[in-house]
């Protein structure tokens, strides 16, 4: 459903602002490949998906959306689960801030097809109200890195019965 509101959200801005493509947005979204047996901390992939912006009905659009999200699992767990994680395996992190400064200083981003358009991740929150420094949270706003490339991330955490939208983007 979140991925189906953030295509709404999108055509409708768009669509605002006579800027609509024809074909429609494509998201990333981190999938979490954490099994039972692991320690703790983070394992993740990613999937591509559409957001079916170049769909008119918001009934048929989230069918779409649910649709290519079931397709998009499949593939991403036919490539494997660990296929990202092996690659943090082998490449030691100052290699990979050090490629990834050198695409961003030579704005690689810009010389090649768009892969996708934004990030989206939904992450699920408490479901009990939490205390920081003795005073109730009333509500969880998050932000997630903005990437070379599509420069917008769109992070959802769940709180309770609320769901809190963070976005954030750059030129």
């Amino acid at each position: 459903a979140i991925i189906g509101i953030c295509g709404t959200a999108f055509r409708t801005y768009l669509a605002g602002r006579d800027e609509l493509p024809e074909s429609s947005l494509i998201a990333v979204v981190p999938v979490s490949v954490r099994g039972e047996d692991d320690d703790g901390g983070n394992r993740v992939s990613a999937m591509f998906t559409t957001l079916a912006t170049d769909v008119d009905d918001p009934v048929e659009r989230l069918k779409l959306v649910q649709q290519a999200n079931t397709v998009g699992k499949g593939d991403q767990q036919a490539v494997g689960n660990d296929l990202l994680h092996q690659v943090g395996e082998v490449a030691p992190p100052n290699t990979t801030a050090a490629i990834a400064r050198f695409y961003s200083a030579l704005r690689l981003a810009d010389r090649g097809p768009v892969v996708h358009n934004v990030v989206i991740s939904n992450v699920a929150g408490p479901p009990i109200p939490i205390h920081l420094a003795g005073a109730k949270v009333v509500g969880l706003y998050p932000l997630g890195p903005v990437l070379e490339g599509p420069g917008l991330n769109i992070t959802v955490v769940s709180y309770i019965d609320r769901v809190g939208f963070g976005l954030i983007g750059c030129s």
